[in-house]
């Protein structure tokens, strides 16, 4: 039972959490002008992003199944330069867009205080992401309907799903479901955590529209009429992640782990910050910094009674920076 982050939310997926998807839940504003963070896209439009995300995982594992690389601590250091092309939907399709996302470099430095025979497999799967190309047709609300060469970069179902989900959330936008937000504004999205082992968890983010300010030093949301250096203005939000405990006392195991004959139970808690600053001229993220913490104690026992309790945490840290263009 590997808690390790999987390499389908490396996929940029911890590094968009503010941009949260439709239907939130909306507390009272005050009265300002709003703006549509809601990105901008054009054929043509190309930016770059730098991702560097640190993950510490440190646990125990016991009973009778074993597993060696979920006891000890593992820590792990991925850097990576990201290009991202807007390309026009080709003809007769029902896509309002392309999206062409290019891994031009993709490495990491793994650490372990104990012998770990899963370390050098992962280390080849981050640096199998350089060079590689994944190409996305989405609709006009941003939703993934089309998908080319991700297959042959994972194929884990659950990172692919990742995958999937962090793109629709770059299209969608940081602002309110897409719809008109102001300073001071703030907004609710709940989401289920389907990943996790227990069921019935959820995903709650909540996100506030903290001020207008100038968009870090060196971003450029947009290579088609850049503003001038330190001109460029930024919406900044915060934004906390919390995992909700199940209704039931007793949820059980996820439908993925149900499927394959196993039991689970224990508990998992989580919680995350970040802040992001988004382009007002371009709806485009200029940069995020985020933390996040997971505990478990977990217990899944398969159909043959075996089972593996782990007791563990799992740490991030990760900063995002669109790079000049």
């Amino acid at each position: 039972m590997k808690l390790l982050v999987p390499i389908g939310i490396l996929l940029f997926a911890t590094a968009l959490l503010a941009q949260t998807n439709p239907q939130p839940k909306p507390h009272p504003r005050p009265a300002a002008a709003p703006v549509v963070l809601h990105p901008h896209f054009a054929p043509g439009q190309v930016l770059r992003y730098t991702i560097e995300l640190v993950t510490t995982t440190a646990g125990d594992s016991s009973g009778a199944v074993q597993d060696s690389a979920a006891s000890g601590q593992l820590v792990v250091t991925w850097d990576a330069t990201v290009r991202i092309e807007v390309l026009a939907p080709e003809s007769g399709s029902s896509a309002a867009m392309r999206l062409r996302t290019t891994y031009e470099k993709s490495g990491a430095v793994i650490r372990s205080d104990s012998y770990d025979p899963a370390a050098d497999a992962m280390l080849k799967q981050y640096q199998q992401l350089e060079g590689r190309v994944v190409e996305f047709a989405l609709d006009a609300q941003g939703k993934v309907i089309g998908v080319e060469g991700l297959s042959e970069v994972l194929n884990d179902a659950k990172a692919l799903k990742d995958a999937k989900a962090w793109i629709e959330q770059l299209s969608s936008g940081p602002g309110a479901g897409g719809a008109a937000a102001t300073v001071g504004q703030q907004w609710t999205v709940d989401q289920p955590a389907d990943g996790l082992p227990l069921a019935g968890m959820v995903w709650r983010t909540t996100a506030t529209y903290l001020r207008n300010s100038p968009c870090p030093r060196g971003a450029a949301p947009s290579q088609q009429s850049p503003a001038p250096p330190n001109s460029e203005m930024c919406a900044v939000i915060r934004t906390h992640l919390s995992l909700l405990p199940p209704k039931s006392k007793h949820p059980g195991a996820s439908d993925a782990l149900r499927a394959r004959g196993m039991t689970a139970e224990g508990t998992w808690a989580g919680s995350g910050e970040s802040l992001s600053y988004v382009s007002l001229r371009t709806g485009w993220v200029a940069s995020v910094s985020q933390t996040g913490t997971e505990q478990m104690d977990v217990t899944v026992t398969t159909e043959h009674e075996d089972s593996l309790r782990y007791v563990g945490t799992v740490r991030t840290r990760m900063n995002l920076q669109l790079l000049p263009g």
